[in-house]
C-alpha cells in the first residue's frame, strides 16, 4: 500500500537521478545510502543550479546531493531550494526530508511543499517528520497527492520501485529470435542414435553434442574407453581436470562414485581414473559403460539453472534460477511458457530472489546477464524445434563475469516419444 500510493499520485520518472534535500545531515545520508543500494543514481546538481542555491543558503549549508538547508532553516528557505532542485532538469526525482525543529512547523513545511509539487511533472517522495501533528502533514501531502514515508528508506524504496516500472514501460517491444546458425541435421542425428537404445537415452556427452548445435557455450571433452586413451586427452585438454563415467544404467554419477575433480596431473589421473572404474563396478557392476568423460575445470563464476519442463496442457516451460546443488533447497526459479521473448528472459531473471548475485555483491563484478538471455532464447528455441525432449536440465550453468560469458557445466536430456 506504501508504494501504490506513490503510483496512484505521482508521475513515473523519466531516469534514476534523484536529488535529496533535508535540514539534518544524517537522516540525508540515510537517504543516500537506501537511494544507491535500490539502484537509484545520486544526481549531479548542475552548476547554474548551485549558483542558485548559495544565495538563499547560508555558507554552511551543502549545495551537493543531498542539499543539506541545515537545521535553522525554515519553511521558506526550504521550498525556495526546493523549487531550484524542481527547476534542474538533469534530476529526475525528489526525497523531500523535515526533521522537527523549532524554526518551523512541520505542518506549515507540508503546506509548502503542497503547493510547489504539482507545478513541476517530477515524483516527490515526501519524509516530513513531525513529534506531534503527523496525521495533518499527511493529509496536508496528500491534497497534493504526495505519498507520506515516515522512514527515508521506504522513500528510496518506493521511487526505486517507480524507476523500475518505468524502464519495463519504456522498453521496446522484442519480437521472439530465431536463432539461425543453430544445426538441427546434428540433433536429428543424436535422437536417431538414442532410439536406438533400450530404453531410448541421451548420454552426457550426446548432451553437450546438442548444446554446441545450438551454439551454446560448453567446456571441451572427450569420451574415453580406457586409462591410455584417457592420459592421451587429459593432456590435450589440460589439468587440472574431471572425470565421469558414462552408462545409460547410471544416472546419478556421485552415487556410485562415478566423478572425480581436481586432477592435478598424469600420477593423480592414473590413480582416479582407476578409483572411478572400480567405485562404478563395485557398485553397479552389471552397468553398461560406454566409456569415461573427461573435461578441463571451469574458472570460478554463479551457478545458475536453465531448462525445459513439457506440460501436458501448457506445452514447453523453460525455467531459470539458482543452481548447484542447493536448487531443489533454495527453489528460487522462474517459469514461463516457450516461446519466449527478449523481454522475458529478462523477466524471468529479474524475478529470483539471487538476482543480486548477478547485479554485483559485495565487491564482485555484474555477471554476464546478457549471456544469460540469449541462452534462455536459445533453449526455448532448442524445445520447439525438438518436442522430442521431455526435460531438459542445466545445470550448473556457470555465469561468468560481464562480457565473458557463461559455460554449460552438467546437462541432462530425458527423451520421450510421445
Amino acid at each position: 500500500f506504501e508504494y501504490a500510493k506513490a503510483f496512484a499520485g505521482q508521475p513515473i520518472p523519466k531516469g534514476r537521478k534523484v536529488a535529496i534535500i533535508t535540514n539534518a545531515g544524517g537522516i540525508g545520508i540515510m537517504a543516500t545510502d537506501s537511494s544507491i543500494r535500490n539502484g537509484l543514481k545520486l544526481a549531479s546538481i548542475a552548476e547554474t543550479t548551485k549558483e542558485k542555491l548559495k544565495p538563499i543558503l547560508p555558507p554552511t549549508a551543502s549545495v551537493n546531493n543531498p542539499i543539506d538547508v541545515i537545521g535553522d532553516s525554515d519553511e521558506k528557505r526550504y521550498a525556495s531550494a526546493l523549487q531550484i532542485i524542481l527547476e534542474d532538469k538533469e534530476i529526475d526525482g525528489v526525497i523531500a526530508i523535515w526533521t522537527p525543529t523549532l524554526m518551523a512547523e512541520t505542518k506549515v513545511v507540508a503546506e509548502k511543499v503542497s503547493e510547489l509539487v504539482p507545478q513541476y511533472q517530477k515524483p516527490v517522495m515526501g519524509c516530513l517528520l513531525s513529534l506531534e501533528n503527523t496525521k495533518e502533514v499527511i493529509q496536508t501531502l496528500w491534497r497534493a497527492k504526495i505519498p507520506y514515508y515516515p522512514f527515508p528508506e521506504t522513500a528510496a524504496k518506493a521511487l526505486a520501485m517507480m524507476c523500475d516500472f518505468g524502464d519495463w514501460i519504456n522498453k521496446p517491444m522484442t519480437e521472439i529470435k530465431i536463432f539461425n546458425d543453430v544445426d538441427k541435421n546434428k540433433v536429428r542425428a543424436i535422437i536417431e542414435k538414442a532410439k536406438r537404445r533400450t530404453p531410448p537415452q541421451i548420454l552426457e556427452p550426446e548432451g553437450y553434442e546438442i548444446l554446441n548445435a545450438y551454439r551454446f557455450p560448453t567446456l571441451p571433452f572427450a569420451l574415453v574407453s580406457d586409462e591410455a586413451e584417457g592420459l592421451k586427452k587429459a593432456k590435450e585438454l589440460g589439468y587440472p581436470c574431471v572425470l565421469k563415467i558414462v552408462s545409460p544404467d547410471i544416472l546419478h554419477k556421485t552415487d556410485v562414485g562415478g566423478v572425480m575433480v581436481d586432477i592435478e596431473n598424469d600420477t593423480e589421473f592414473v590413480t582416479k581414473f582407476n578409483e572411478l572404474m572400480n567405485n562404478v563396478r563395485s557398485k553397479k557392476p552389471k552397468a553398461k559403460i560406454e566409456g569415461v568423460l573427461i573435461q578441463p575445470m571451469a574458472e570460478q563464476g554463479i551457478e545458475t539453472i536453465i531448462g525445459i519442463k513439457r506440460d501436458p496442457q501448457f506445452g514447453a516451460l523453460i525455467m531459470f534460477g539458482i543452481g548447484g546443488i542447493y536448487v531443489e533447497v533454495l527453489k528460487d526459479v522462474s517459469f514461463r511458457i516457450c516461446p519466449i521473448r527478449e523481454l522475458s528472459a529478462w523477466h524471468m531473471i529479474k524475478e529470483i530472489k539471487g538476482y543480486k548475485l548477478l547485479q554485483g555483491f559485495r565487491g564482485r563484478q555484474p555477471a554476464d546477464i546478457e549471456k544469460i538471455v540469449e541462452s534462455l532464447q536459445r533453449l526455448s528455441q532448442l524445445a520447439l524445434d525438438f518436442p522430442d525432449f521431455s526435460e531438459i536440465d542445466i545445470n550448473p550453468f556457470l555465469v561468468f563475469e560481464q562480457g565473458k560469458g557463461a559455460c554449460a557445466i552438467d546437462a541432462r536430456f530425458l527423451y520421450s516419444e510421445s
